[in-house]
């Protein structure tokens, strides 16, 4: 398999609002290091919303769009309102809008705020070691499985790659010996 490229992630705050950027191509490669960072600090932000700004994203895969329906379903759940997604009228929002993203975040092509946000840089690298690949297994499967929980349309397209993804959790699983984990659904 050739080297995809990672994307580049910034994280910052303007106000009271967390605010996640990202630049070129949102796919499954990063998926580890990226939910490794919604869960620890996005999730845990004490910020009152969160703003996703996809302005400079090419192209996103369906386990990147998976780890976008987390951090909407951390702020609907933690904060009680929908984060915002700043995306221009393009392929990606067309994408985003036939997944029902537009239910889960309100959705905009200009960023909110007259100032930009001062943003640290997000270092992303792939898992290496031992259990690497199980783990980023687990993690593509549960991107999976939070995208298709935004609505039956999703659930339906999603299905056979969520039972194909964890048939092969269970293959790797048992060949290295170890008993399947559960899945977090």
């Amino acid at each position: 398999m050739r080297n995809l490229p990672l994307p580049k992630v910034g994280f910052g705050h303007v106000d009271h609002t967390a605010v996640l950027t990202f630049q070129g191509q949102i796919r499954h490669v990063a998926a580890g290091a990226l939910r490794s960072f919604v869960d620890e600090v996005v999730a845990a932000d004490e910020a009152d919303t969160v703003v996703i700004d996809l302005s400079g994203v090419e192209f996103l895969d369906s386990t990147g769009m998976g780890l976008l329906a987390r951090i909407g379903r951390h702020s609907l759940e933690d904060h009680g309102r929908r984060a915002v997604i700043v995306c221009p009228d393009n392929d990606v929002a067309i994408t985003l809008r036939s997944a029902c993203f537009d239910k889960l975040f309100v959705m905009t092509e200009y960023f909110p705020f007259e100032h930009p946000a001062q943003l640290f840089d997000v270092p992303l690298s792939p898992p290496l070691g031992e259990g690497a690949e199980t783990a980023q297994g687990r993690v593509i499967l549960e991107a999976h499985q939070d995208l298709s929980s935004l609505g039956e349309q999703n659930r339906e397209a999603f299905k056979d790659v969520i039972a194909a993804l964890e048939a092969d959790l269970e293959r790797k699983s048992a060949a290295a010996g170890a008993p399947p984990q559960p899945s977090a659904h």
